[in-house]
């Protein structure tokens, strides 16, 4: 998800933009965090690390498990995370997700042919008539195409097929990159393989069995229910969430655009969330304590300085150039084509700039409403139903109700004394935080006491000086 190749022209052009940093600090900060990415996130942790979680009847718990680890990672840090979850499509984002769709279907054809190479080569190992060597001739229709898919919401994995008749059929270039970006190539390669079955047949059946994690990474199941979960979670403990009317992008922007003083940045690896106008965002390694943080004015500020120094031209690029530069590379509503076959980011910049920041000769004119209206979508998003009381002037933490939340865990399968632990740490953090909060108001009534007692003191010596004058 995202702004299509945003991250690789940063990476490339003005990695000075960016600043790779440890979470601790930001310490003391309250965090708006993308929930249904932050589930997808926790999914595929617990599978890629063969950690998942089940209860007897079969039912998969790692998202609950996810969750409280990732709620006590944050309280550790001194980060207070409020929650915001996603609920129907909008219109808008509609053919953009049935793409998604489609690739995941295709992707679960590729494991499922994957595995049956595998069988085949597992069965050629064992079999007493294997010669040396062997030839395996895969048709066209069984060919890998190429996947820019979502890998822990974190990494893209470009896996990439070349045409070789030996070993080295699959070259994996990982490169930071937006999640959720599909891509497909004509499936036209003819691949020949020749494997010797002594020293490289082990190999390959490695090679296959990671190709097929990859792509189990990319087809995760996401449930309604996993959202229900936490939010049944939150109930309990008493926390703040949100749940946008459709997507939750624009109403984690909107929380930070009104409550500046309040909260901090968004935790999300979706780049869409700065052309909506997050100040801060704030892209977390999975399971790891490093995050990298993008600050929106800084980045626009980069991108003008880059652009006089590359193109030698002075020009005032502003939050609106930057939408509209969003726009033109590609974003999850819609990707333009463009004329002059661009396609590179430099190349979309170059011409953006040469056309004075206008886009008028680089779309087609029939796109033109259409860019109009998802370039609105982005600066002017104004959520119906979002207050900002659950923020102002902290986060609300409602009291929670322990004895019930066991009960409901303990019905779902979970270990008794695993429940007391965490609910014992939850509660803890509960008190410490109403504690905190009960200083700061008498700090506060403190302080307009001495305001006050200053006031009254000024005006009586203003009354005392005008009857002496008079």
């Amino acid at each position: 998800m995202g702004i299509n190749g945003l991250f690789k022209f940063i990476n490339k052009y003005i990695p000075d933009a960016t600043l790779h940093t440890d979470i601790s600090k930001l310490k003391g900060k309250t965090l708006i965090i993308d929930g249904t990415q932050a589930i997808y996130e926790q999914l595929a942790l617990f599978k890629s690390k063969n950690i998942e979680k089940f209860n007897d009847s079969g039912e998969n718990l790692s998202h609950i498990y996810g969750l409280i680890s990732l709620l006590r990672h944050y309280f550790n840090n001194d980060i207070f995370p409020i929650f915001v979850f996603d609920s129907a499509v909008p219109k808008i984002k509609l053919e953009a997700v049935k793409e998604r769709r489609r690739i995941r279907q295709n992707n679960l054809k590729k494991l499922q042919k994957l595995e049956e190479s595998k069988n085949i080569l597992l069965k050629l190992k064992e079999s007493d008539k294997t010669k040396n060597k062997f030839s395996v001739l895969i048709d066209e229709d069984e060919e890998l195409e190429e996947i820019e898919k979502e890998v822990d919401n974190q990494i893209k994995n470009e896996v990439l097929i070349h045409k070789i008749e030996q070993m080295d059929i699959i070259e994996d270039d990982l490169e930071e990159e937006e999640i959720e970006i599909e891509v497909d190539i004509d499936d036209n390669i003819d691949l020949h393989l020749e494997l010797d079955i002594n020293n490289k047949l082990e190999k390959q059946i490695d090679n296959i069995e990671k190709k097929c994690k990859k792509i189990e990474k990319h087809t995760i199941t996401f449930k309604k229910q996993y959202k229900l979960d936490w939010i049944m979670v939150f109930n309990y403990i008493g926390l703040p969430f949100y749940i946008a009317e459709e997507e939750a992008d624009p109403v984690c922007t909107y929380l930070l655009r009104n409550c500046p003083k309040e909260l901090y940045g968004v935790v999300s690896n979706d780049s869409d969330m700065l052309p909506f106008g997050a100040p801060y965002l704030i892209k977390k390694s999975l399971g790891g304590d490093v995050v990298r943080i993008t600050k929106l004015d800084g980045l626009i500020y980069k991108i003008k300085i880059f652009i006089e120094k590359m193109f030698d031209k002075i020009v005032y690029f502003e939050y609106t150039n930057f939408v509209e530069f969003c726009l033109l590379l590609g974003t999850d509503y819609k990707t333009f084509t463009l004329k002059d076959n661009l396609k590179e980011p430099i190349d979309i910049l170059k011409k953006y700039v040469d056309d004075d920041l206008k886009v008028k000769n680089i779309i087609d004119p029939k796109d033109k409403d259409e860019f109009k209206k998802i370039k609105k979508y982005y600066m002017e998003f104004d959520p119906k139903y979002i207050y900002t009381h659950h923020v102002k002037p902290h986060p609300f933490w409602r009291k929670p109700d322990f004895h019930e939340f066991k009960i409901k865990l303990l019905e779902l399968g979970f270990n008794s004394f695993y429940i007391d632990k965490n609910c014992s740490y939850f509660n803890e953090l509960y008190k410490k935080f109403q504690k905190n909060i009960n200083k700061d108001k008498d700090n506060d009534t403190n302080s307009n006491t001495k305001t006050n007692t200053k006031n009254n003191s000024v005006d009586i010596y203003k009354k005392k000086n005008l009857k002496h004058k008079i």
